[in-house]
């Protein structure tokens, strides 16, 4: 754990979350439905699932950036005493940054191109804290020198584009960091790097939140990434949550089918016993339609342990031994 014991007041709590798009001529299509789970200060929660299933508009909606179109229908989300969804934006712009701040995939969108990466970071200590530019430039070259660059001082000074993939990633991780806020919330920030330099921003993401004790809430299309980071894990299909649990207990005996499923395809380590590649596992089936949402189980027509039932209404997270959910008609439904 990256902090404990967990406090009784979750830093975050969000209940029956539920978010559409939609072009103004009807309702809304579905693309959260019902998402609910809580997170403590200086914990780790890794959401899991394919793309297309909701974890980008899931990270979005917790600090009010959807995008045109994009409405919430149901729900609550609250942190640090505030509710989320009710507040101005204004009151969202004065929480963004200095209690909450997000690590967005794309770090070169993320980031002004037509402005240096230093003051880029210096902007939230001016904005958030009222310090003044000399103070706010000293401690963000500490930072720079803490996310591992050699010399702060050349890229204090350096534009966007003179730096890597991996270097620009390191400087929205202490843009992000850089008032200490209370939750980060990280979307898939490692998926345009490659293997070694994204462990590498995933060891150093995880050492300094372990210093701030500081919320995590990382989502992720890669089991491994997520095994080395999360204290909890949360499989979402479809836009909703499948199972929820302990990051080992998930990772070494998952419970819903479709969270075995995906596990399962995992790349093979090498090839079989005779020298050749063996195969890439895939689920069987494609997602379902969010306009046109199956009335039961949205995995039951890909599932291999489907039952009768499973077509009638969509199970809800029934609680197991433990601080484990499962949403799936095998375990029961009872909601926990």
């Amino acid at each position: 754990m990256l902090h404990d014991p967990r406090p009784a007041e979750p830093v975050l709590r969000v209940a029956d979350l539920r978010v559409g798009y939609g072009a103004g001529t009807g309702p809304p299509t579905p693309v959260l439905g019902g998402v609910g789970f809580e997170l403590a200060a200086g914990e780790a929660l890794g959401v899991l699932g394919e793309s297309g299933c909701g974890k980008s508009t899931l990270c979005l909606t917790l600090l009010g950036l959807l995008p045109p179109g994009g409405e919430v229908t149901a729900g609550t989300v609250r942190f640090e005493g505030h509710d989320l969804l009710a507040l101005p934006e204004a009151r969202l712009r004065r929480l963004r940054g200095r209690r909450l701040a997000m690590i967005f995939q794309e770090p070169g969108l993320a980031l002004n191109p037509c402005l240096r990466v230093g003051e880029q970071i210096a902007d939230l200590l001016v904005t958030h804290r009222g310090w003044r530019r000399r103070r706010a430039r000293s401690a963000v070259l500490e930072l720079l020198a803490r996310v591992r660059f050699a010399d702060p001082q050349r890229l204090f000074r350096a534009y966007p584009h003179q730096l890597s993939g991996g270097q620009r990633q390191r400087v929205v991780i202490a843009q992000a960091l850089v008032c200490e806020p209370a939750l980060v919330v990280a979307d898939e920030p490692t998926a345009s790097l490659d293997a070694v330099t994204g462990g590498e921003l995933v060891a150093l993401l995880r050492s300094l939140l372990r210093d701030l004790g500081t919320a995590l809430l990382f989502v992720s299309h890669d089991p491994a990434v997520l095994a080395s980071l999360a204290d909890r894990l949360a499989v979402m299909y479809a836009g909703r949550l499948v199972e929820v649990g302990g990051r080992d207990e998930v990772l070494a005996d998952p419970l819903h089918p479709y969270a075995r499923a995906l596990l399962a395809c995992a790349p093979p380590a090498g090839p079989d016993a005779r020298g050749r590649r063996r195969p890439l596992p895939t689920i069987p089936g494609s997602a379902p339609d969010p306009a046109a949402p199956p009335p039961g189980c949205a995995f039951e027509p890909r599932c291999d342990d489907r039952r009768p039932e499973c077509a009638l209404r969509p199970p809800a997270l029934a609680r197991r031994p433990g601080d484990r959910r499962v949403a799936c008609v095998l375990y029961g439904e009872e909601e926990g």
